[in-house]
């Protein structure tokens, strides 16, 4: 595959979350200002690299969640402390809300719901539970359920005695601050969402299954160390389990019951037939490939990849998968073959390689931080006419390949399920 060189559009700062309405664009990102890392900065920007809009709010970064309406949800501080703020499409603030919660919570996930918000709220200190809470447009909390990280422990942890003698570990309490389960912590599936809460020193984590209208667990997993999640499905989830020693994935029901498991972990895909598919992910030096996983459990190992580092894939209209890896934008056509859409030309050398560069500030361009290296990855989206963007660091990177086809129409065809960030899938009646 031949491309043209790449526009990059260097943003205020780390960015934390890219999203776009439609195939058409703008995208709509968040990040830090700077060094500030109390203050958002949401953006758009258009697939010509032109910076369309930005705005300031106060707080940590949330990725941003956008709407079929054309507008997004901009999580931050405020005056009534934790509140959203719906923009529309040019950027100008719609409405404010404040959402009811605790002094001692935090936010730690949210998603947007046609009638309102559900989130995920975590404490701010040791010792306390998170809890899920679905609120009204209004900010106001229709139902609320804790979601208790109890007595964790997992084979193979151990207990130093006194005289040396070593005996596994009972469980206990988490000895750190409960969390929010990333990278997706909170997905909905028609009547069910999965809510992920982590002990934050150990990595144990507990995924909770919660019925949407009447806030009732209907089950939970074991405590483990749980990483990748996607929606399969009606009320149906992947649970991506790495670490301690864990490398599989499980299928969830809407009970909560796991009916299958494949022996791999991965970066999933879901296509218009229901074939899971991605690039695996583990943290070990082992060997990883990109897999498709079976009917009957098994997995089918492609391509084997070099590195580790991954901008989450994104699938097109042809069973292409797209993904940065390794110093490289790469593609796994529909056949399995592996290629090189464009190698880091530009990327990794002085900026008058690239063809653009587009200071996103106001008034007057400043210093900006850079942070050079694989770190700060965001997915990739898939647009119109084969463009291709996805964030590292504090850049935003859009590339044309005309052979690429738009987002397949898979029920996770992309990190967070879709082009506008919002992890929420509705069915309708059987």
């Amino acid at each position: 595959m031949t491309t043209r060189r790449p526009l990059v559009v260097r943003l205020a700062g780390q960015v934390w979350g890219v999203a776009a309405w439609d195939a058409g664009g703008p995208i709509v990102t968040t990040t830090y200002d700077g060094e500030d890392l109390g203050t958002t900065v949401a953006c758009a920007v258009d697939l010509a690299g032109k910076v369309l809009w930005q705005r300031r709010f106060q707080g940590h970064p949330f990725r941003p969640r956008l709407s079929g309406d054309r507008t997004a949800w901009i999580a931050h501080r405020g005056a009534r402390g934790v509140e959203m703020s719906q923009l529309d499409s040019a950027g100008k603030t719609l409405k404010t809300i404040g959402l009811e919660s605790h002094p001692s919570e935090v936010l730690g996930e949210f998603v947007v719901l046609p009638d309102g918000l559900m989130v995920l709220w975590t404490p701010a200190v040791r010792g306390l539970h998170a809890r899920l809470a679905r609120h009204d447009s209004d900010g106001s909390t229709r139902w609320s359920v804790p979601l208790p990280l109890l007595d964790i422990s997992l084979a193979g942890f151990v207990a130093m005695l006194r005289a040396g003698e070593v005996q596994p570990s009972p469980p206990q309490p988490p000895r750190g601050v409960v969390e929010a389960g990333r990278p997706t912590a909170l997905l909905v599936s028609g009547s069910r969402a999965a809510a992920t809460v982590c002990c934050d020193t150990s990595g144990i984590a507990v995924t909770f299954f919660v019925d949407t209208d009447t806030g009732q667990v209907a089950g939970t997993t074991a405590p483990s160390p749980i990483c990748e999640k996607a929606i399969a499905g009606p009320g149906e989830f992947l649970i991506g389990f790495q670490g301690y020693g864990a490398f599989h994935t499980a299928h969830y029901d809407a009970a909560g019951t796991p009916t299958q498991v494949w022996p791999t972990h991965a970066h999933m895909l879901v296509d218009a037939q229901g074939v899971v598919s991605g690039v695996e992910s583990e943290n070990t030096n082992s060997a990883q490939y990109f897999v498709q996983f079976g009917a009957d459990s098994t997995v089918e190992y492609g391509a084997e990849l070099s590195g580790y580092y991954t901008a989450y894939p994104a699938l097109d209209s042809q069973g292409t998968a797209v993904f940065w890896r390794d110093g490289f934008l790469l593609a796994v056509d529909a056949e399995g073959a592996l290629s090189r859409v464009l190698s880091p030309e530009g990327l990794h050398v002085d900026n008058s390689a690239y063809d653009e560069l587009i200071i996103a500030r106001e008034p007057e361009p400043q210093t900006v931080y850079r942070v050079r290296g694989e770190g700060g990855l965001s997915r990739v989206l898939l647009l119109e006419e084969g463009h291709v963007a996805f964030a590292q660091s504090d850049e935003l990177i859009i590339y044309w390949q005309p052979k690429l086809g738009t987002l397949n129409d898979g029920i996770w065809p992309c990190a967070d399920g879709g082009l506008q960030g919002n992890p929420v899938k509705s069915f309708p009646p059987t």
